[in-house]
C-alpha cells in the first residue's frame, strides 16, 4: 500500500514532499523559531517579512524568496506574540 504524502517543507531553495503529519514535525522544531500559520503551514520567523491585512479576515505574510503565504485568523494571535 502506498504511502500518504503529508504535505511539502519550502526551504530557500528547494521544496521537499514529506510523509510526515504538520503537528509531528511541529514538535521536533525549536518554538522560538516556527510558528504555525495555517492548518497546512509552518514558516520560519527569521523568514516572514511583513504581514498584510486580506480581504477574508485573514492575513498574508509576505516571505523571503517566495509568493505570499495566507495566515489564517486562527493563527494570527499566535504569530502576533513571537
Amino acid at each position: 500500500m502506498p504511502s500518504k504524502l503529508m504535505g511539502t517543507l519550502m526551504t530557500k531553495d528547494n521544496s521537499y514532499r514529506m510523509r510526515e503529519r504538520l503537528y509531528k514535525m511541529k514538535d521536533r522544531l525549536p518554538t522560538d523559531q516556527f510558528v504555525q500559520v495555517s492548518k497546512q503551514a509552518l514558516i520560519h520567523l527569521d523568514h516572514l517579512q511583513m504581514m498584510e491585512a486580506s480581504f477574508s479576515g485573514n492575513m498574508l505574510g509576505i516571505l523571503t524568496n517566495r509568493p505570499k503565504m495566507v495566515i489564517s485568523r486562527r493563527y494570527v494571535k499566535n504569530l502576533e506574540e513571537k
